[in-house]
């Protein structure tokens, strides 16, 4: 194995989903790779190392502009955890990303500047979700509430028991924040509850608790049919949808009740509204669906 942050990125693709319509335009990009063992992630896996994504959606609203769903890992996550007790994330997850992979190197090919990006929503705080927050300086910030209390603030062991690098938060971002306080509009049933983010029932923010404070979905409609609903952490892999079975997942949990509850909420989903496609932020199989020419699914160390 290769030290980290020198490996090829195993999912370097983006593909546009969907046509400039009345509704909006999603790019799915991948900033970054982590390396687990596979039963880490996948019900039945074994002990072989596999990379997995870190997904981010590029979303064109045509009267918003660009906004983000999350915004991967950069090259500060070695910055960021180059001394104790931050240098826990390396030894566990070691991390593939070189300058080229992160979500503000690869948006210009799309004809998008990182400075044009109006909105970054903020599915929660954890570093693969977080590490390229500091490159959309013109951006407003969108979280839950919940969410942004349990990480303000926090610094040394504080901050790793709350899986928060403070180096990846900007140091304006107590003026850029909006946040979410409730979900009190109509969603998709079986999804109780939703945040509309444009005011027009494109792109509805859901709640999707347990795995972290606050952690929020979208759930996006496509101008073709069907929708998306952006999972971020509420499940690693796919895999779990259809077969149910211990992982690390729910061990680091915040809320154990509520990630269970949250698993037989998507599996639900996964049953009863095949239009609905979900994809979970670090699922290898979503990113052969969704990312051109990504050939390395459950790539592993022999």
């Amino acid at each position: 194995m290769t030290a980290a942050g020198s490996r090829p990125n195993m999912f370097p693709s983006s593909r546009t989903q969907g046509e400039p319509s009345d509704g909006v335009e999603v790019t799915f990009l991948n900033a970054g790779t982590c390396r687990v063992p596979e039963v880490a992630v996948r019900p039945g896996g074994g002990l072989r190392r596999v990379d997995l994504p870190a997904l981010v959606a590029l979303i064109r609203h045509p009267t918003e502009g660009p906004v983000l769903f999350d915004t991967g890992y950069s090259p500060r996550f070695f910055e960021a955890t180059g001394r104790l007790p931050y240098r826990a994330y390396r030894w566990l997850t070691p991390v593939t990303c070189g300058p080229h992979d992160t979500v503000a190197a690869q948006l210009p090919a799309l004809g998008v500047l990182p400075a044009e990006v109006r909105q970054v929503v903020i599915s929660h705080f954890d570093p693969d979700h977080i590490g390229g927050l500091r490159d959309f300086g013109a951006a407003r910030i969108v979280c839950h509430a919940e969410a942004w209390e349990s990480v303000r603030g926090r610094r040394g062991a504080d901050a790793l028991r709350a899986r928060i690098l403070p180096g990846h938060l900007p140091d304006d971002i107590d003026e850029r924040l909006h946040l979410v306080t409730d979900f009190g509009m109509d969603s998709v049933a079986p999804l109780s509850g939703a945040h509309d983010l444009f005011g027009d029932g494109t792109v509805l923010l859901v709640g999707l608790p347990g795995h972290a404070p606050g952690q929020m979905g979208a759930l996006i409609q496509r101008p073709s049919g069907g929708s998306w609903l952006l999972a971020a952490d509420a499940i690693w892999t796919r895999a779990i949808l259809d077969r149910a079975g211990p992982t690390a997942h729910l061990l680091i949990a915040v809320d154990r009740p509520a990630q269970l509850a949250t698993y037989t909420l998507l599996r639900q989903l996964h049953r009863e509204r095949p239009d609905i496609s979900i994809v979970p932020t670090h699922c290898p199989e979503a990113a052969d669906e969704l990312l051109p020419q990504s050939h390395c699914s459950w790539r592993s160390d022999r």
